[in-house]
Formats: structure tokens, C-alpha cells, sequence
């Protein structure tokens, strides 16, 4: 069972269900099966009484009942769950599957967010919500905390002095208040006499009037998204907060403390723990700047169907040949014809409106500043060939290294054009290039 008021995974919890609903009590079961957030419901199968919490898994009936039943009880978004360790709110529900006998039943309910701490049922939007990247504070290239040691020069003692920087609120962008705060988290290690100074960064959003949860993890998420393509490695969150200004925190005394951060748990965004070896990128924010991140939150939506190929790959990089080759290829194939049917006034389409791969391609290097492929014109040939190969049987397969390779190259060229568009000078990508995850 878990211990204290949080989820482990596979440690189910037992409790009491809230749903606000003039219903029985009904003791649930939370837990975290490693992939999602789910409340099983007892129930008592075909003796659950009309108006139950069996309506949420029933399945629509087309025999008609005389007298007609009453209505079916519909299942809130939001639910709680309490128990000897506390409150749960859970937000995002949905009825997933259900099950009845003669003897009883059960369902089970999918939670997109729990938040602890709480069991209010006013979850259902958030005015705030917080995530920390562990990738963020490398990719930003500034420490919080410094240690500067000093030598006696009279005998081998030296004295250890650690400054840590205030906490900073770097604002990025108006869409839903974006910023990023750096700051700091002292940590009592067990072992004794260590203590443990961490780089922390956060990327905040922030609003008065509450919107919906995904609304805010859709700019989480592109923070994300842009530290996977930076590193060619998954990118995550480690921990996630949300605020609600309806849920302000009072003194003994009734005076207000305004409303708490809480934190949250989910599997929305992929989880990801500190690392300690140190991270390359092939940018960093230092050579986009706060410019560059405004700029790639509109990339990110208008370019969308040609960058969630190659963000998927890098999220998810155990993948075989084909599926990279395939992926690459429908990449450069949207990136191209976007660029040249929005920004370029449809130049370089034919008759069909439509723009072939290799013109896409061979539009997609040229605006890299920084060769990110050796030839370019061998690399659109080679990535054709492996491309048309995939996709339609009646063409010869090339070499596998040469499919290997030119895949690889495709990659390097979509991220290379990001950074680009980013604001990355090419003196910076010709540096990282040989320190580049892709290639290692």
C-alpha cells in the first residue's frame, strides 16, 4: 500500500469516493499503473439500483423498459478520493471499462490529473500550472548555485563558499503568461552531514481566468518537445503543480494566504527523472533567447504535421529503420510544402498542388545556414530513393547503410532547420556539431 498522501506505482490506495452526487457512499480504489491514473469502482452488478454508480459502465440498452427507468446518472469530470492519507481531486475523468455479474461488479475510471492535497471538485481548469524539465537547466546554460573553493597558502586547509542567485522569472511569451523561473532546492541527503543544492528550473504558465488543463500542458509540452530535438533524446516532466484561484488557504485566524501550488500528478506528459552526466544540444538558449522560444511556440502549432514526426522519433527513438525512414520523409514532405504554400505564395507546387520530395527537400537544406549533410544534393537523392522504397514495394531497396545514413541525415536536417529558424548562428551549429547527440 502507499505510504503518505501521494501515488507509487503498482501501491494501490483504498478509500471513499467523492462525487458530489446524491449517491451512496462507495469505498474505490486509486492506484498508478506506471501508464495511467485509474479509480475502480465496485459496484453491485445486476442489482446496482437505477440512478447507481453503475450507470457510468453501462453500456446502452435497446430493450424498452416499462415503467421507464429514470434518467442515467452521468459521471462528473472531476472526482475525489479520501482516505487515513488524505485528499485526492482527480481531473479529466472517464469511465474506461465495466464489468457485472449476478453477485456484483466493477468499473474502472481513467484520470487524466490527481491533485493532492485537496478534495474539492472545482479542478475541473486551472489558473496556473507548473512543470520541472530536468533537461531545462543545462539547456539554459546558467547555474543557480556556485561553489568556489579557496586554498590556504599557508597549509593544505581551504574554506568551500556556495552562493545561490535569487530566483529569477524570465517571461517568454503573452500566450497564457508563459515564463520560465530559475531558482534553487536544498536537499538534506541520507547521508549524514551532506546537504544537496540542486539547479531547478520551472516553465510556468499563469492566467486570471481559468482555462483547461490541456490547454496549458499544450505549452508544457512544446517546452518539451523542443528540449527532445535539442538533446535527440526523450524529454519529460519530474514534477507538475496547478493552482486554482478559488482554493485560497486561510490562517487560524481567517485571513487569507492566497492559493496554494499543488502538486499533481499525471501521465499526460512522459515522467522523467534527473540525470547526472551532462547533456549536449545542439542549441541552447542562450542561442536562441527568450526571441527564439516566442518564436517556436508558433512554429510548433503552423508546423505541426511536419515536426510531430521527427519530435515523435526523438521521444520515442527505439525504433526500427523503416518506421525512421518513413517518419523522415513524411517530415521534410510537410515542412516543404508548408513553407512553400504559406510563406512562398504556393512557388515550387504543380499542377496538382503538390510538391514532390525531392523539391521539398532541396528546400528544406537551403534554408539551413549551418550544411548539416556533407552533399546536399547527394542527400535529397539518397533519402528519395530510401523513401519511395519504403513506402511502395515495387522499388529496389538501396544498401542499408546508405538508408541508414541518409535517414540519419534527414533528422539532422529538420533539426538543423529549427535551430535556424530559431535564431541559431551557424558558427554555433558548426561547434555542436561534433558533440551532436544524433551522430554519438
Amino acid at each position: 500500500m502507499a505510504s503518505g498522501n501521494k501515488l507509487e506505482v503498482a501501491q494501490p490506495r483504498l478509500g471513499w469516493l467523492v462525487d458530489g452526487l446524491d449517491t451512496e457512499d462507495r469505498a474505490v480504489m486509486l492506484r498508478d499503473t506506471g501508464t495511467a491514473i485509474e479509480l475502480t469502482v465496485p459496484t453491485r452488478g445486476y442489482q446496482e439500483p437505477d440512478g447507481g454508480h453503475g450507470d457510468w459502465f453501462a453500456a446502452d440498452s435497446f430493450i424498452t423498459r416499462i415503467p421507464a427507468p429514470p434518467p442515467r446518472l452521468e459521471m462528473p469530470s472531476v472526482l475525489a478520493f479520501e482516505d487515513g492519507d488524505g485528499a485526492v481531486a482527480l481531473a479529466g475523468c472517464q469511465a474506461r471499462s465495466g464489468s457485472s455479474g449476478t453477485h456484483g461488479g466493477h468499473g474502472v475510471i481513467r484520470a487524466d490529473y490527481a491533485i493532492f492535497g485537496v478534495g474539492s471538485l472545482a479542478y475541473a481548469q486551472v489558473n496556473g500550472m507548473r512543470t520541472e524539465l530536468p533537461f531545462l537547466p543545462q539547456w539554459m546554460g546558467r547555474r543557480n548555485v556556485h561553489a568556489e573553493w579557496t586554498q590556504q597558502v599557508t597549509n593544505r586547509a581551504g574554506s568551500l563558499e556556495v552562493n545561490v542567485e535569487p530566483p529569477e522569472l524570465i517571461r517568454v511569451a503573452r500566450n497564457l503568461n508563459l515564463a520560465l523561473r530559475r531558482g534553487y532546492r536544498a536537499k538534506v541527503s541520507p547521508v549524514p552531514g551532506r546537504t544537496l543544492f540542486e539547479d531547478i528550473v520551472e516553465v510556468e504558465t499563469r492566467v486570471s481566468r481559468p482555462r483547461a488543463w490541456d490547454e496549458h500542458l499544450a505549452v508544457h509540452r512544446a517546452i518539451a518537445d523542443l528540449l527532445a530535438l535539442a538533446a535527440w533524446k526523450p524529454a519529460g516532466h519530474h514534477r507538475m503543480s496547478a493552482v486554482i484561484d478559488r482554493d485560497p488557504q486561510r490562517t487560524m485566524t481567517g485571513a487569507g494566504r492566497g492559493a496554494p501550488w499543488r502538486e499533481v500528478a499525471t501521465h499526460r506528459l512522459p515522467r522523467q527523472p534527473y540525470v547526472e552526466e551532462r547533456q549536449h544540444f545542439l542549441f541552447g538558449f542562450e542561442d536562441i533567447g527568450v526571441a527564439g522560444l516566442r518564436r517556436w511556440l508558433g512554429m510548433r502549432r503552423f508546423f505541426a504535421r511536419g515536426l510531430d514526426p521527427v519530435i515523435a522519433l526523438a521521444q520515442r527513438p527505439e525504433q526500427d529503420l523503416q518506421t525512421v525512414v518513413m517518419q523522415a520523409g513524411v517530415a521534410i514532405e510537410a515542412l516543404g510544402y508548408l513553407i512553400c504554400r504559406h510563406e512562398h505564395e504556393g512557388a515550387h507546387l504543380n499542377r496538382w498542388d503538390q510538391m514532390p520530395y525531392a523539391e521539398a527537400a532541396r528546400h528544406l537544406v537551403g534554408e539551413c545556414t549551418s550544411q548539416p549533410v556533407p552533399d546536399a544534393d547527394e542527400w535529397v537523392q539518397a533519402s528519395s530513393d530510401a523513401y519511395r522504397a519504403v513506402k511502395h514495394a515495387d522499388n529496389d531497396m538501396p544498401d542499408l547503410e546508405i538508408v541508414l545514413t541518409s535517414a540519419l541525415d534527414s533528422l539532422s536536417v529538420v533539426r538543423y532547420w529549427v535551430a535556424t529558424r530559431l535564431g541559431c548562428s551557424a558558427e554555433r551549429l558548426e561547434h555542436a556539431r561534433r558533440l551532436d547527440p544524433l551522430r554519438r
